[in-house]
């Protein structure tokens, strides 16, 4: 006989050939006692089985001389359908969505749908196999019921909530600048997307001057070259959506002629305080001895010395010649 879901009506017909006038069904050993289901003497199975399980018995039909026929029958009483993905995952908006909701017990093909239609304008349907699909429209949480129904009717209903996230966007627009031969390091930063983030060097443009942008969005390394660089930095979510942002990095040289003070910056009046104060108040040494030689001297009397102070006096204050470091 036919399996069927557990406390829902059930209602089978037997039927029987040969004998003798009319037939008389039976449950010959009383095995349906107490399943929720009994056998009329047409040979109706019917009632409302209380237990899941396979409910067996013997039903017997007798004909008017006494003749009697036997079968063993079985009926296969399921558990009542429920839904067993409990909740969707969270994406990006704009990028396509696909994911399988299951369920389990039940009778026959369970078959899903929108009990309130609430996915109506979202992008997103849900098939009949239980499968959400479709393209997100708009930011938000999408709110909806999916209920499943077995072929005995018998449904479970589960709420989902899927969070659609904003499009990832890298939100640093502009690097600070670093030096040749220094340690450069420092966090990109985004918005947006959907866990997780990866960060790449969208044409390893880093690599050969010494730098790595990792996965997080750290920019690393010591770099060997000076100037401006530029690299697309690129970040993708888990959702697949893609961000592409064009950056430059300036890296400045490591050694600036007049650069007594190592700022890195052109030489200017603090180069030449920080010059006098080595000279003669027992200040700090130049941070690159040979920013300071700015006159040119080389070999034996190379040594920075009050000459270089002069000769720098001269190229700030009166248009003097223009620094010539070895």
């Amino acid at each position: 006989l036919p399996e069927w879901t557990v406390g829902e009506p059930y209602s089978q017909q037997c039927n029987a050939a040969g004998g003798t006038g009319t037939l008389v069904w039976t449950d010959r050993d009383s095995d349906l006692a107490g399943t929720g289901l009994t056998i009329s003497s047409t040979g109706l199975v019917s009632g409302t089985p209380n237990t899941a399980g396979t409910i067996l018995f013997t039903a017997r039909a007798t004909d008017q001389v006494g003749a009697v026929g036997d079968q063993q029958l079985s009926i296969v009483v399921n558990t009542a359908p429920s839904i067993t993905t409990t909740s969707l995952p969270e994406w990006t908006v704009g990028e396509p969505y696909s994911q399988q909701c299951n369920a389990a017990g039940g009778t026959g093909t369970l078959v899903w749908t929108d009990r309130d239609s609430d996915l109506a304008g979202t992008g997103l349907s849900i098939t009949a196999n239980g499968e959400v699909i479709g393209t997100a429209v708009a930011t938000g949480t999408v709110t909806f019921t999916a209920r499943v129904t077995d072929q005995a009717n018998v449904f479970a209903d589960q709420q989902y909530s899927i969070l659609m996230n904003t499009q990832p966007v890298i939100t640093t627009t502009t690097l600070p600048d670093g030096n040749q031969d220094v340690p450069y390091i420092y966090q990109l930063t985004y918005a947006g997307g959907t866990a997780p983030l990866v960060f790449s060097d969208k044409n390893n443009d880093l690599v050969p001057i010494g730098l790595t942008l990792s996965g997080s969005g750290l920019i690393s390394g010591t770099s060997s070259d000076s100037g401006t660089f530029t690299f697309t930095a690129s970040l993708q979510d888990g959702a697949g959506a893609v961000y592409e942002a064009l950056l430059n990095l300036y890296l400045q040289p490591a050694s600036i002629c007049g650069d007594i003070d190592g700022s890195f910056e052109d030489p200017n009046v603090n180069d030449l305080t920080y010059l006098v104060a080595w000279l003669f108040q027992g200040g700090p040494a130049p941070v690159v001895m040979n920013s300071a030689n700015v006159n040119g001297i080389s070999g034996p009397s190379s040594d920075v010395d009050v000459s270089d102070l002069t000769y720098l006096v001269r190229y700030l204050f009166q248009a003097g010649p223009t620094l010539n470091c070895p």
